[in-house]
């Protein structure tokens, strides 16, 4: 009887044990195959042996590094003009709109990889400081409506009287009309906007002089369009312990030559959906950006683990990377900032179209890119990126043959295209000397060298002249300050400011270029709000500028992310704003500790 009992027992027991056993896998596999639906693409063999997540974890700290943080930060003042202090605002301050990318990207929809650095298609984007906004119906104004609830940090470093409170219309205007009279504003501003007021608690209007549909990009999501309160103008400036904004992150740290830090602002105003529950966030407590000038140094911090992400990471380390810490993970994206050879085309010897065709004839683009990238991406990449749709990209082979032309490594042509300009050579062989600035860092200087050399060989000798980052600033920002030639980078990703870089004194026309005909073209182009007419138009346009020869587009290099397998909740996403867009995304990510410690750091 007892051994009956027993039996039964022991039979019920199995048949219990089999019935969960059946049902197990199947909660499993569901289970895992969310996750590889949220995860940046990984080897199978990596997803099955991640260690599964159990949820948001608040705490700890994230260090994030990017490559402009190999010198101690300039000025916080945006209105300087320096393009160098966005990566350390970001955390502090927001933008009145920038990429919507946890509806729409991949821990979303996924209708858009939020994976081109510095453009935003307009569908994708959302309102942060801006809860909504219009266009009057006949183009004369601009609304502007403010979130409300939006609360000003509440920040104990502050070096000045401040008393936290929420957002308003007036302290976006006075931040707007303070921006435009500065050296920094003044050429992103001026250009379309009239008077900026506000007409209720929430709301402001912007008129326009001159409609413009790219002030989107502007004055909405441009890397210098950060906000900070009125307050702030009149302490200092210039102390960044001073900086308060409505961002996740509060400024607790700043010490010269080591690092800044920053705390989680514990009156954030957004929260993050995961698995149908909204947190609020930042998860980690601190958020810490190193200063560190050295490669060498920057890559052993990644792989020991004492850099947690690392943003916009050469290209010329992946390799090594993937070989010596093979358990980073990456997000690999196509480049968005292309390096170009500037030429100073307002004064001469470069304001000669036929000279400037001349120069990009007797450079080996082919090369040049070779140094940045295993395979070059394909010409011309500029102004239109290749492979975007909207407006529609001119492939090189529907170019006139005298475009395609200036594509072909050609030395011989080059010099007989400089003696046509400028008479037979010196004594010495050479058609004239120029001067060809750079930035003083390491791929920079080797494009230097290799142009150099390869302009001796049509008879052009190159005198090297470097800078710092903040000198290397002074020579490319209006006024520009350079003299023959510039390295310096060139917009490829968002299609209608690549196009206006022709245009007569706009910022990024680093070449000083000037043509009335292509300014028509661009006028029309930005004043005409039917998408498909757009597209016609810029894709006139974007051919007619390639023949100029005003910029020689030298590289365009992949771009990508690497990162530990404990940084959690992100998705792979690159960017929600302009150049620096970064911090929004990893704001919402946390740091599992425990997984961090059982892979021993």
């Amino acid at each position: 009887m007892n051994k009956k009992l027993i039996w039964l027992i022991v039979s019920g027991l199995m048949v219990v044990a089999l019935v969960l056993a059946s049902c197990a896998p199947a909660v499993v596999e569901e289970k895992e195959a969310e996750v590889v639906t949220k995860e940046p693409e990984k080897k199978a063999e990596e997803v099955e042996e991640k260690p599964a997540v159990v949820g948001p974890q608040y705490g700890g700290k994230i260090t994030v590094f990017h490559p402009r943080m190999v010198e101690d930060p300039p000025s916080p003042d945006i209105k300087e003009g320096d393009v160098n202090q966005m990566v350390w605002l970001f955390p502090i301050q927001e933008m009145p709109l920038q990429g919507d990318f946890e509806k729409f990207g991949p821990r979303g929809t996924g209708e858009y990889g939020f994976d081109v650095r510095a453009y935003i298609p307009e569908q994708y984007l959302t309102g942060v400081l801006l809860e909504s906004w219009e266009v009057s119906p006949d183009l004369s104004k601009l609304i502007w409506h403010v979130r409300p609830g939006i609360m000003w940090q509440d920040n104990p470093y502050l070096g000045f009287d401040f008393k936290p409170r929420e957002l308003i219309a007036e302290d976006m205007v006075s931040d707007l009309l303070d921006f435009r009279e500065s050296p920094a504003g003044k050429p992103r501003i001026d250009g379309f906007a009239g008077d900026i007021y506000a007409t209720d608690k929430y709301t402001l209007v912007i008129e326009f002089t001159k409609f413009d549909s790219n002030w989107i990009y502007l004055i909405g999501y441009e890397d210098r369009n950060y906000f900070g309160p009125p307050e702030l103008l009149a302490a200092d400036e210039d102390d960044w312990m001073n900086q308060v904004g409505t961002g996740p992150f509060m400024i607790k740290e700043y010490v010269v030559g080591s690092h800044m830090k920053y705390v989680r602002n514990p009156n954030y105003w957004k929260t993050t959906p995961i698995d149908g529950v909204e947190y609020q966030y930042p998860f980690v407590d601190e958020m810490v950006q190193p200063i560190i000038p050295d490669e060498s140094t920057q890559m052993a911090a990644l792989r020991t683990g004492k850099i947690d992400y690392f943003y916009h990471l050469p290209s010329i380390h992946w390799d090594s990377l993937e070989r010596q810490a093979p358990e980073l993970l990456s997000t690999k994206v196509a480049g968005a900032d292309g390096r170009g050879i500037w030429l100073r085309c307002n004064e001469p010897p470069f304001d000669n179209l036929k000279l400037r065709q001349a120069m990009m004839v007797g450079t080996d683009l082919r090369s040049l890119a070779l140094l940045e990238a295993k395979e070059p991406t394909p010409h011309p990449w500029y102004p239109i990126r290749i492979g975007n749709p909207d407006p529609p990209y001119t492939p090189m082979e529907d170019l006139p043959a005298s475009v395609q032309e200036l594509y072909v490594y050609n030395p011989d042509l080059a010099m007989d295209m400089l003696e046509d300009v400028l008479g037979p050579p010196d004594a010495n062989g050479l058609y004239l000397k120029t001067d060809l600035h750079v930035m003083a860092e390491p791929v920079p200087l080797d494009l230097a060298s290799l142009i150099k050399y390869q302009w001796a060989k049509i008879g052009v000798e190159a005198t090297i002249v470097t800078g710092d980052r903040a000198t290397w600033g002074r020579w490319i920002e209006p006024p520009v300050q350079y003299h023959g030639a510039v390295i310096a980078g060139i917009e490829t990703a968002h299609p209608l400011m690549a196009l206006a870089t022709g245009t007569t004194g706009q910022w990024m026309n680093t070449g000083r270029w000037s043509d009335p005909h292509y300014d028509a073209m661009i006028d029309k182009m930005v004043a005409t709000l039917d998408i498909a007419e757009q597209n016609i138009l810029a894709k006139e346009a974007g051919e007619y500028l390639i023949a100029q020869g005003f910029v020689i587009p030298a590289s365009l290099p992949p771009e990508g992310a690497f990162y530990w397998p404990w940084v959690k909740n992100y998705f792979g996403e690159y960017n929600v704003a302009d150049y620096e867009g970064i911090a929004p995304i990893l704001a919402t990510a946390w740091i599992d500790q425990a997984l961090k410690a059982q892979m021993g750091y």
